[in-house]
């Protein structure tokens, strides 16, 4: 016959293999059903079980049963209509629990994505906190070398821009002249050297970001001109990009 089994409000039809017949041999018919449905032999099994497929007679229960004039003698369609029976619930349990491990493996999903959200939310606050604390330490050192009197034209940069954000100094001299033409006076170890603190500090502070690009443009024609200059060939220095002496200025 056809079962119908309703799960979640939905009408599933599933053909369960019946015996044709109702007079076929029941213990046979049980035999075929366990095959066809559950793919499962009295010979294999995942229970290790040689009699899965037997009826289990509750004797004791039957004589007291007898004795009461309460026992009714099951037909044999009764019983293939019972063993049909507990088969759809078989398959019932079977879909619920592969429902719970689709949502089971759902979950971990979203539980992994989670992480991982939390875990590049981490991270990017500590980089944060590392590029500030680069910054901070670069800004210190500067204004050392300031108040101390030895300081690079790199440290005088930063203390204009210091200033330009309200910082107040004893001093208040800043530059004599736009920050790109600050190379032109200075070798090329000592480009070289403010170079790797334009890098630093484009790289440290986000807030000044197109300033440093914009020196880092122009220290970085200024190493390539004393090069050449060193090497013998014509310095291609003069000439800075219109748009980068703007930005610099």
């Amino acid at each position: 016959p056809l079962a119908v089994l309703r799960l979640g409000g939905v009408s599933v039809s599933k053909s369960v293999a019946a015996p044709s017949g109702a007079g076929k041999n029941v213990k046979k018919a049980r035999k075929e059903i366990f095959a066809s449905e559950l793919g499962y032999k009295d010979e294999s099994n995942p229970f290790g079980d040689d009699s899965l497929t037997e009826k289990f007679v509750w004797k004791k229960r039957n004589e007291y049963l007898q004795a009461a004039g309460l026992y009714k003698q099951t037909s044999k369609q009764q019983e293939v209509e019972r063993i049909e029976s507990k088969i759809r619930e078989i398959h019932q349990v079977k879909k619920r629990r592969d429902e719970r491990e689709v949502e089971r493996q759902l979950l971990e999903k979203q539980r992994e994505e989670h992480d991982k959200e939390r875990h590049d939310e981490l991270y990017d606050e500590w980089l944060g906190a590392e590029d500030r604390f680069h910054l901070e330490n670069a800004k210190a050192r500067s204004l050392i070398r300031i108040d101390q009197g030895r300081e690079r034209p790199m440290d005088l940069v930063v203390k204009a821009l210091a200033i330009a954000e309200g910082q107040e100094f004893d001093d208040m001299t800043i530059l004599d002249k736009p920050p790109f033409q600050l190379f032109a006076s200075l070798g090329l170890a000592e480009v070289e050297e403010m170079l790797s603190d334009i890098e630093l500090l484009l790289k440290s502070d986000s807030e000044h970001r197109a300033f440093w690009k914009a020196m880092l443009f122009a220290c970085q024609e200024a190493v390539e001109s004393k090069q050449r200059e060193k090497s013998g060939g014509p310095g291609f220095g003069a000439g800075v990009a219109e748009g980068v002496v703007a930005e610099i200025h």
